[in-house]
């Protein structure tokens, strides 16, 4: 489980990155700018839900109050 953390850890980050380091790359052009930030964006988006599944499924795993984890997920029970 703590390696599919940690992997889902690198990919937020590395598309992050990448959203971040576009602007110096396309300068000259906004609209390829904001296309390729809206796509490292959506990315990082996606890795951060699975991240968070993940999590989730390691707690539930180890027992954790199903009303606690609902809470911490702010979703209904």
């Amino acid at each position: 489980m703590l390696a599919l953390v940690a992997y889902h850890c690198r990919h937020i980050n590395a598309h992050l990155a990448r959203a971040r380091s576009l602007g110096t790359r396309h300068e000259d052009c906004m609209r390829e700018w904001q296309r390729l930030v809206r796509y490292a964006l959506t990315d990082a988006r996606a890795h951060n839900h699975l991240l968070v599944g993940t999590i989730a499924a390691c707690l539930q795993r180890q027992d954790v109050d199903p009303g606690l984890l609902h809470r911490c997920l702010q979703s209904p029970p």
